[in-house]
């Protein structure tokens, strides 16, 4: 179910970007939550770093697998993976 709204952002203060996000997680939170995290992964030091976190629906999490299934033609030449959690499909 896409349910795209069009409305003003308010991008006026800069953003600061610390680390490049260059992966993410889904994690079950609580009921039909679940957090989704953007991570930066450092090949060199082998370790990965939260960057953000969003809370989300379980819709939400539906919408955003279908935007991502539906608009990702290409995969980079290193590959993508995208695991879901059992049971949300």
């Amino acid at each position: 179910m896409d349910r795209r709204i069009q409305c003003p952002v308010d991008d006026a203060a800069p953003v600061v970007t610390s680390k490049e996000v260059n992966a993410f997680r889904i994690l079950p939170e609580t009921g039909r939550a679940y957090f989704l995290d953007f991570i930066h992964y450092s090949p060199a030091s082998q370790k990965a770093e939260v960057v953000s976190r969003m809370r989300v629906h379980e819709d939400a999490l539906h919408a955003i697998r279908e935007r991502l299934s539906s608009d990702i033609k290409d995969a980079p030449s290193t590959g993508i993976t995208i695991i879901w959690p059992e049971g949300v499909s």
